[in-house]
Order: C-alpha cells, then sequence, then structure tokens
C-alpha cells in the first residue's frame, strides 16, 4: 500500500513537471522564437528580377483594331467573338516578339481588376513560355502611357517609358495599315 502511494505521487511529481516544462516552452516560443521567425521571414528576399522575366514563345495578332470599348470581361469574350467571324490572324516577326518581349520585362507588372477599357485595342493571342495555353491579350496606347492586358492571368503590363511608346504605336499603326 505505501508502495502505491509512493508511486502514485512521483507520477504526480512526473506530471507536474512535465507540465511545467511545456509552459516554459510556450513562453520560451511565444517570447523568444516567435519574433525571431517572423524577423527573419520579413527579412528574406523577394522575388529577383530574374523570376520575373517574361519568355514569349509566339504572339498572333487579330487584323482588326476594336472601334468602341469594352469592359474586361467583353474584351475577354470578344475573343471568341473574332474567331466566330474568321478575322484573320497574323503572327508577328521574330525581332518584333523579342522587342514586346523586352518592352513587357520593362514595364511596371500589376493585377488587373475589372473595368471598363478604352476604344482602339489591338487583340492578341500570346504564347508564354512554360504555358500550356495561348493568353488572350489586349494592348492599349496613349500618349503617355501604354498597357499590355493579360486577359487571361489577369495582369497588366504598364508602359510608361517613350521609346517604348513609341514602338508601341508603330506596331498598332502596322496592324491598322494591314487591315
Amino acid at each position: 500500500m505505501n508502495f502505491d502511494r509512493k508511486w502514485a505521487q512521483s507520477l504526480q511529481g512526473l506530471y507536474v513537471y512535465i507540465r511545467r516544462g511545456f509552459n516554459y516552452l510556450k513562453i520560451m516560443f511565444a517570447k523568444k522564437i516567435l519574433p525571431l521567425m517572423i524577423i527573419v521571414l520579413m527579412s528574406l528576399p523577394g522575388r529577383s528580377q530574374a523570376d520575373k522575366q517574361i519568355g514569349l514563345d509566339s504572339v498572333c495578332v487579330y487584323l482588326e483594331i476594336s472601334e468602341r470599348g469594352h469592359t474586361t470581361a467583353g474584351a475577354y469574350t470578344h475573343f471568341n467573338d473574332l474567331k466566330d467571324r474568321g478575322i484573320q490572324k497574323m503572327c508577328i516577326s521574330m525581332e518584333e516578339k523579342i522587342r514586346l518581349q523586352e518592352i513587357m520585362n520593362r514595364a511596371k507588372q500589376k493585377r488587373h481588376f475589372q473595368r471598363k477599357l478604352a476604344m482602339g485595342l489591338v487583340f492578341c493571342e500570346v504564347s508564354f513560355e512554360n504555358s500550356a495555353f495561348n493568353s488572350r491579350v489586349a494592348i492599349w496606347v496613349g500618349s503617355e502611357v501604354g498597357d499590355i492586358m493579360d486577359l487571361s492571368s489577369r495582369k497588366d503590363y504598364l508602359v510608361t517609358e517613350k521609346r517604348d511608346l513609341e514602338w508601341l504605336m508603330g506596331f498598332k499603326n502596322k496592324i491598322e495599315q494591314s487591315l
């Protein structure tokens, strides 16, 4: 009987000892380890510029410039209309593809939100490197800013450099002359 009581007391003591140890570990984690983990995670670099580089496999432009404005969803479904109407596509040259790729890599990338789009959109089907499907891309060029909108993956590439805007305007004019 005395043996059982001592054994129970030692188990109870062991339980208290383990419970105190876990409480100590929780306090250590909350006070020292967790803040250190947060600092380390916040100091890790984001994606490098090399990871953000865009590669284009092919770019085919529909030989039609939109004469009306669209919403994002309307522009996306306009691709179906272009296919149904049998509008011709023109694949751009290697030099133009490389130049467009350079422009997209220099442009500021941001998420595309649903909005109204301007008139004069150039509709393209673009095959990006390491992508299994063609993206629906609309290009708009203004005097101060240009916007290359990947409607499939909802990304905007804002072009602000003057030489890039001039090239995009020349690209749009070339398509208009091909009509």
